[in-house]
């Protein structure tokens, strides 16, 4: 007499959680939480260290959601014509560089520069980024994948500004050392963000050895740790 079949069932993912949809909602979420964690003293940064008048905080802004807005209507007929996961990627690295040059600035120009280059990533990256969640979706669970991805949008800009408050009060209210905490987390959060889209993109020589893995992540931590060097050379030097 043979014994029954014991075996637990294997939990399988649903259809519509491929893996682009998984790579590209960790991602956001990452960008977001950096991004939002960041942006809220940034103002602070403008006025108080660089000595900006306040019409250039409204200017800056102004320039930078412009430029992603005219960014978006060529980003969907690019992403048509060219290959997406090298957009989407060029995308967070624009956003990577533009975070990194407002570390190194000396007057608010530069910081308009900066501001203007990271938004022109997110209007690069938006489209193809969109087609390629819902790649391979049949239609009827195309709003799921988008809902998804919205959710963890939301939940990235819900924790950045709670990371935010939380060092605001663990320093005393003091806005020098909250400045340096800030840039080092959004620097290596934007580092891994980027990662994982230059592994997934397949820029980085391919995704299957762990060379570009050690490689690339060097690189995000060194520019991690960097930046609360340079951004407490600045505040200081003022």
């Amino acid at each position: 007499m043979t014994e029954p079949d014991t075996a637990p069932p294997v939990e399988r993912r649903p259809a519509w959680l491929t893996r682009n949809v998984r790579v590209l909602c960790g991602v956001s979420f990452l960008q977001d939480a950096a991004s939002e964690l960041l942006y809220p003293i940034l103002p602070i940064f403008l006025t108080v260290v660089l000595g900006a008048p306040p019409v250039a905080v409204g200017a800056i802004e102004g320039a930078a959601e412009g430029a992603a807005s005219i960014t978006k209507v060529a980003a969907g007929r690019l992403a048509d014509r060219f290959a997406r996961r090298p957009l989407i990627g060029a995308g967070y690295g624009l956003a990577a560089v533009g975070k990194l040059l407002i570390a190194l600035a000396t007057a608010w120009p530069l910081v308009l520069v900066a501001r203007v280059t990271d938004r022109l990533g997110k209007g690069l990256r938006g489209a193809p980024r969109d087609a390629l969640l819902v790649e391979g979706i049949p239609s009827g669970q195309r709003g799921r994948v988008f809902g998804l991805h919205r959710a963890a949008d939301t939940a990235g800009a819900v924790v950045g500004p709670l990371v935010g408050l939380v060092l605001y009060e663990a320093f005393d209210h003091r806005l020098r050392p909250l400045q340096g905490t800030a840039q080092s987390l959004y620097q290596g959060a934007t580092g891994a963000a980027v990662l994982l889209a230059g592994l997934w993109a397949g820029l980085l020589w391919g995704t299957d050895g762990h060379l570009p893995l050690l490689i690339s992540g060097s690189i995000a931590l060194a520019l991690a740790g960097a930046f609360p060097a340079i951004v407490r050379w600045r505040t200081e030097a003022r």
